[in-house]
């Protein structure tokens, strides 16, 4: 309770201080507000006044003007004049003095009122009764005051009854606001000490299920970089399985078998073998063969060391993918200045075989742009992927497939590299759902291709978006990097 002693004598404190405003407030409402309104109404009555005496002096100069010298006396026509004019207009009394200043007699007016104000009255500025430009009297109206002043008092006893309400609620009010508080204070004290302790609970079973957290969201992204290498990995894979059936197909069907056969027909000839080559029709045949066999032999030696070329490029690659994903969360990859179009031509080469074997046409729109400083394998890892969702949205539609790979600057220190295709589309509220990791509109796959390519362009300052008109209209990706990138992960 010392708190709500300590509470009420603010509030004590506080209402002394508040008395002069109080006080302040009584005044201004019961003085000055009806003062305000007296002043006005006065004013008014007093310009009304002034307004009807110049009215009435002009009818006073009419008729003046009809008898200069008689007009004083006819008292008959002021009447008429009279009779129609006070009419409504709240007059108590009219005086008309000649150009002396004395009153004609004949010509005053007066109304006999009741009430407790009967006898005031307001008079404005007189009206003057010119004849010739020369002043021949005047005339002095006074306005009744009965209603003004009865209306003034009710004003004045509303605003004061007013006043004095709104001064003690003032003065009042903060007693009661502070007790009030004071029991919103206590009861939210209470439920303060009931919620620290539910938190208090709350954070010991947080403390307890934190490290499980931890743990799990550490095999999550662990699950995640792993999901990731095993699809870059496989990526790179399709193409080494291609250039694998290629060699063996090669090896298969080589003509080094006719080698075998033509060292068996030279030894079976024995010491003859000039006769042999010279008379026998199939030693006749033996250098034909030979020279036939050795451009066949050629274009083999050759076609496998393409092979195995782009087989080693490959497993290079696939090297490249375990080594980044291995320095995940520190920094990464080596920085090369190489030309977009050469970074496109690689991915080309990893994906030729399957391109081919679906009979994807690939159109090249290369602007000149400068070269760029970047990690190489993050960038053909996410041009790859591109590609290949590119051949397998092809793959899935009808008519001619087409590929276009562009190369442009969008800007004074951007590079942009683009992958298009007239394949199945993408549907609207698809565009940004196909960067979340595990979403995948292809039946065989998993999700994480495009999350990976947009973290990866990301971390080489640059960005991957996406673009279609809607279904069976095609798809556009976009890879945009920097001039000079590097990784930011």
């Amino acid at each position: 309770m010392v708190q709500s002693d300590k509470q009420i004598s603010i509030s004590r404190e506080l209402a002394k201080k508040l008395f002069p405003l109080t006080l302040v407030i009584c005044l201004v409402i019961a003085f000055i507000v009806p003062g305000t309104y007296f002043y006005l109404e006065f004013k008014r009555l007093k310009k009304e006044s002034g307004l009807y005496s110049r009215q009435l002096a002009d009818s006073i100069r009419q008729l003046a003007a009809n008898s200069p010298t008689l007009w004083k006396y006819q008292a008959t026509k002021y009447s008429e004049i009279i009779d129609g004019f006070v009419i409504n207009k709240g007059i108590l009394s009219i005086a008309v003095l000649d150009e002396q200043s004395h009153p004609i007699n004949q010509f005053s007016h007066s109304e006999h009122t009741q009430g407790l104000f009967r006898q005031f009255g307001i008079s404005g500025e007189p009206g003057q009764i010119l004849f010739n430009n020369h002043k021949i009297g005047e005339i002095w109206i006074s306005l009744a005051a009965d209603a003004f002043l009865a209306k003034a008092l009710i004003v004045f006893a509303v605003c004061l009854a007013i006043g004095v309400s709104l001064s003690v609620l003032v003065y009042k009010m903060p007693l009661g606001v502070v007790t009030r508080l004071e029991q919103k204070v206590l009861d939210r004290t209470r439920e303060l000490e009931s919620q620290v302790a539910a938190k208090e609970r709350a954070l010991a079973d947080l403390a307890s299920a934190q490290g499980a957290l931890l743990e799990m969201s550490r095999a999550e992204g662990m699950a995640e970089v792993a999901t990731g290498v095993l699809h870059n990995v496989g990526n790179v894979l399709n193409s080494v399985n291609v250039s694998c059936n290629l060699i063996m197909n090669q090896v298969r069907e080589s003509r080094m078998g006719n080698v075998a056969k033509v060292a068996d027909l030279i030894a079976g000839s024995g010491e003859e073998l000039g006769q042999f080559l010279a008379d026998d029709p199939r030693g006749r045949q033996i250098p034909a063969s030979l020279s036939s066999l050795s451009s066949v032999l050629k274009e083999e030696q050759e076609l496998i060391l393409r092979e195995s070329e782009a087989l080693h490029q490959r497993i290079g690659h696939i090297k490249e993918i375990v080594t980044m994903q291995q320095a995940y969360g520190r920094v990464s990859g080596v920085l090369e200045t190489i030309s977009p179009e050469q970074l496109m031509e690689d991915t080309l080469k990893l994906s030729a075989g399957a391109l081919v074997r679906h009979e994807i046409l690939v159109q090249r729109q290369y602007r000149e742009v400068p070269s760029i400083t970047v990690d190489k394998h993050k960038v053909l890892q996410i041009l790859l992927n591109l590609i290949n969702n590119a051949k397998y949205a092809c793959a899935e539609s009808t008519g001619e497939k087409i590929i276009v790979l562009r190369i442009f600057s969008s800007g004074p220190h951007q590079v942009s590299m683009q992958v298009s295709d007239n394949g199945m589309g993408i549907l609207s509220e698809n565009l940004t759902r196909i960067f979340q990791h595990g979403f995948t509109t292809r039946r065989s796959g998993h999700g994480f291709g495009l999350h990976s390519g947009a973290i990866a362009a990301k971390a080489l300052g640059g960005s991957l978006t996406a673009h279609s008109e809607g279904p069976g209209l095609g798809a556009t990706f976009t890879l945009e990097l920097p001039i000079l990138s590097g990784d930011k992960i």
